[in-house]
């Protein structure tokens, strides 16, 4: 169980890393934007099988919503995109020497924005929150 809350923690540090290193060579993203694609990585985090990542997911989630802007309900049609795209796309898996295969949940769940349906909720909802975020 520690090692795979240690496993955990760095992917995810990696993972983070990854995305800052890509965001500084591009222009930054909207508060908007983070928070939509935040918002979804974290829901899918949530739907893992990992309890370190749920938690991590969940507090992520969390956080979006108490400080972004907007209804709270504006978030559900997200989630349910999110849902759908998990049940039916199995998780990423690395494949070792021999049988040997391992999971990639936090792989999985950082490339999920890309999805075309997931993609096309988060213009929906982007859309949808523009005006409460205007001017922020």
């Amino acid at each position: 169980m520690l090692h795979d809350f240690i496993n955990a923690r760095l992917a995810l540090a990696v993972a983070l890393s990854c995305a800052i290193a890509s965001a500084a060579r591009s222009a930054p993203r909207s508060q908007l934007q983070r928070d939509v694609e935040g918002y979804v990585v974290a829901t899918c985090l949530t739907l893992q099988e990992s309890d370190v990542l749920k938690d991590q997911g969940d507090g992520w989630a969390s956080i979006i919503v108490q400080r972004g802007f907007g209804n709270v309900e504006d978030w559900q049609p997200l989630i349910d995109a999110v849902t759908a795209a998990v049940k039916s796309k199995p998780v990423a898996v690395i494949k070792g020497d021999g049988v040997t295969s391992k999971q990639m949940p936090i792989f999985y769940c950082a490339e999920i924005i890309d999805q075309p349906e997931v993609r096309a909720e988060i213009e929906r909802t982007m859309e949808k929150m523009k005006p409460a975020y205007h001017g922020r």
